[in-house]
């Protein structure tokens, strides 16, 4: 599980709903979570995504070294789902994304 994998990941999951040319790779345009009424969300700005993802994974790779007891894997994956739709690194597609590497901690 790391940066590599997830935007690999990416590519497949968002084969049709993403352009190719975004697919598989973070995001250099700020972005952010619309509903009808307005902007619910501004994402971290674009400079700091690749930054922001390298030491995200670097978490999740300290974390795949430990032993979690059931209730902190639970724990963990739902704070790596939460800090991923906070980092935002794609595009479009981050909801898939998100939840396949969720799922797969």
């Amino acid at each position: 599980m790391n940066e590599k994998n997830f935007l690999n990941c990416h590519k497949i999951v968002a084969k049709t709903p993403v352009i190719a040319s975004k697919r598989g790779k973070c995001r250099t345009d700020k972005i952010g979570v619309f509903s009808v009424s307005g902007l619910v969300y501004l994402a971290i700005e674009p400079e700091f995504v690749k930054e922001t993802m390298q030491e995200f994974f670097r978490q999740i790779a300290f974390l795949l070294q430990q032993t979690l007891s059931p209730a902190e894997a639970f724990y963990y994956a739902s704070l790596i789902h939460l800090k991923l739709a906070h980092i935002h690194p794609l595009q479009d597609g981050n909801g898939r994304a998100t939840r396949l590497l969720e799922n797969g901690f």
